[in-house]
């Protein structure tokens, strides 16, 4: 798997709709990226750290829809998210070989927090067996559908 090239970010100010899929997000690029008119952001089988998903989350600032299906690294997702209306989520990829080679687990999605998502009106597991063990709500007041459509 590659890493993102750093042309693929060059218009992240200006983007509406991003889809990612199939490469390792740098930890050290997360922080620093700021997508202020993305509506639509899609990771699939992207490996990304905890940390740098609540970076890359945090630059945001219009998000609506989340795809996140397939992704390794993340653990534990705490969305907190004044324009979040839908998210689309499952668990980890199985194991490429390089990394049982290398020994390495990979690591399970264990939970999806929603800590305040005002707008939220979807909260959709892809694929059940392989979602988090838990998901817990605080606050989403207009939460309609948890679970598949």
């Amino acid at each position: 798997m590659d890493s993102l090239p750093p042309s693929a970010l060059r218009f992240a100010a200006t983007l509406r709709v991003a889809n990612f899929g199939n490469c390792r997000f740098p930890d050290e690029v997360a922080p620093s990226l700021k997508f202020p008119h993305l509506r639509e952001l899609s990771l699939i089988e992207v490996a990304i750290s905890e940390d740098a998903l609540h970076s890359l989350l945090a630059g945001c600032c219009a998000l609506e829809i989340l795809l996140l299906d397939g992704n390794h690294g993340i653990g534990r997702l705490r969305i907190s998210s004044p324009t979040l209306r839908s998210i689309g989520f499952s668990g980890p990829w199985e194991e490429k070989e390089e990394e049982e080679e290398e020994g390495s687990e990979a690591i399970k999605f264990q939970e999806l927090v929603v800590e305040d998502a005002p707008r939220l009106e979807r909260l959709l597991p892809l694929e059940p067996d392989d979602g988090p063990a838990a998901i817990r709500v605080m606050r989403a007041p207009k939460l309609e559908t948890v679970g598949l459509l």
